[in-house]
Formats: C-alpha cells, structure tokens, sequence
C-alpha cells in the first residue's frame, strides 16, 4: 500500500497585530494553515498564538518585524524555518492629515510604511515564489487610494501607489502558478480608526 504525505501549508502575516492582520490569520487556520504571526509588539503575538493553536490545532510561530527596518528584510526571511506558501501583508500607518502635512517626519512614515515598505519586501518573497513557480501574495490597500481627498490625502496617495503596484505585479505573474490579490477595505472599525 502507497503512503501519501500531506504538507500542512504556511501563510505568513506580516503586521499581525493590526485587527484585519489577525482576523484573516485566525481565518486561514480555522481553513488548516499553520502561521506566521510577524509584527512588532511580541507580547501581544503571543497571545494571539496561543489562541489560535488552542483554537485551531494548528502551529503558529511569533516573529518580530518592523516594516521599515529595511535593511533588516532580508535577515528576517533568511530567519523563517520555511518558506510559507502565502504572504499576507497586513500593515500599515494612518496619522492626522494636518500632522502628515505639517511634520516631514510623518509624512515620510506614511509613506515609507504604506508604500515603500511593503513593496521592498513584496519584491523579495516575489522573487522566491517566482523561482519555485507558485505562491500567493495578498496586500492590503484601501479605497482612499482611488480618489485624493483632503482629509487623507497624504495616506490616501501611499494606498494609491501600494494598489498601483500590486496591479503591476498581479500582470507580472498573469498565466502563471502565483496569485496576487489586492483588498480594498472601505471604512472598517479597526484600531487605525477607532477615533474617527
């Protein structure tokens, strides 16, 4: 009688700690995926870990990730035991409008966190889906990214770029074994939003 092994799937979900990060994480381990929980506040993956694993029967590992350590990227994925099938890219930073206007400083974490960030470490899990011929990539964007409003426009332009280049690499990998999907969420209570 022939054996046959099963591999139980990775998904890793960088920015975990955000309330659409975990929610979807939980979701993919009620659906038998083991996880990656990668953010920056450890303390709180944990238990976030260990609900699920109670909860789901399934094998969650906590790792610290900080967006915009760039240089750091790299090191990170060299770090991981295994490469997961999946990247959920689940973070992202949304001050004041009249801060982002008035301070350079946060304007540039916008930016750099929503935009710049995402797509730096994008790239790299690309490049390694590519090269074994399947994968998937989900990002997180936003619908302030599809019209330039005064209220948010600085955060909208960084979800507007993020989209744009998600688009771009969905139709680099058309007619082939790697999925690239964009959300678009509207206005969702989450704790990015929870004083608006």
């Amino acid at each position: 009688m022939k054996m046959e092994f099963t591999i139980t799937p990775w998904i890793l979900v960088l920015g975990a700690n955000s309330d659409m990060g975990i929610a979807t994480a939980k979701k993919y381990a009620a659906s038998g995926y083991n996880i990656y929980l990668a953010s920056r506040n450890i303390e709180a993956l944990n238990q976030h870990a260990q609900d699920i694993q109670i909860r789901h029967h399934v094998e969650c590992v906590v790792l610290e990730f900080d967006a915009c350590d760039f240089e750091r990227h790299q090191i990170f994925i060299d770090a991981l035991p295994q490469l997961p099938t999946g990247i959920l890219v689940a973070f992202g930073y949304m001050t004041d409008q009249l801060v982002a206007q008035e301070n350079s400083v946060s304007a540039k974490l916008t930016i750099d966190t929503n935009f710049t960030s995402a797509v730096c470490i994008i790239e790299k899990f690309a490049t390694m889906y590519s090269a074994q011929g399947h994968g998937f990539i989900v990002g997180i964007s936003s619908v302030a990214g599809d019209r330039g409003r005064k209220s948010n426009y600085i955060y909208g332009a960084s979800k507007a770029g993020f989209t744009a280049y998600m688009a771009g690499l969905s139709h680099r990998f058309y007619n082939t074994d790697i999925t690239v999907l964009t959300v678009k969420p509207g206005f969702v209570y989450t704790q990015m939003t929870q004083d608006l």
